[in-house]
C-alpha cells in the first residue's frame, strides 16, 4: 500500500524534504506570501497593460514592495487583535 502523494511506501517524506535534507519545504506563510505576490503582480501587469498600453518595471517594483509591506502589516495587525493561546 502506497502512502500519500510525495511520500515513499512507508509514508515518509523523501530525505530532501526532511529537516536534515538540502532542500526544505516552504512553510505555509511563505507559500501564501509567494502566491499573493505572484497574483498581485499578474493582476497589476495585466491592468496596467490594458489601461495604459505601457509597462514600467520601476513602478511595478514599487507596487510589489508596497504590496508586501501592506500584507505584512495586516498580518501583524491580525496577530495583534487575536487573543493569545491559552496553554
Amino acid at each position: 500500500m502506497a502512502g500519500p502523494p510525495g511520500t515513499d511506501r512507508s509514508g515518509n517524506a523523501p530525505e530532501s524534504y526532511q529537516s536534515g535534507g538540502r532542500h526544505r519545504r516552504m512553510n505555509a506563510r511563505g507559500r501564501l506570501y509567494l502566491a499573493g505576490g505572484i497574483g498581485a503582480s499578474i493582476s497589476y501587469i495585466f491592468n496596467v497593460l490594458a489601461f495604459t498600453g505601457s509597462f514600467d518595471a520601476i513602478r511595478w517594483g514599487v507596487f510589489v514592495a508596497l504590496f508586501f509591506v501592506v500584507l505584512f502589516g495586516f498580518e501583524k495587525l491580525i496577530a495583534w487583535t487575536e487573543p493569545p493561546d491559552a496553554d
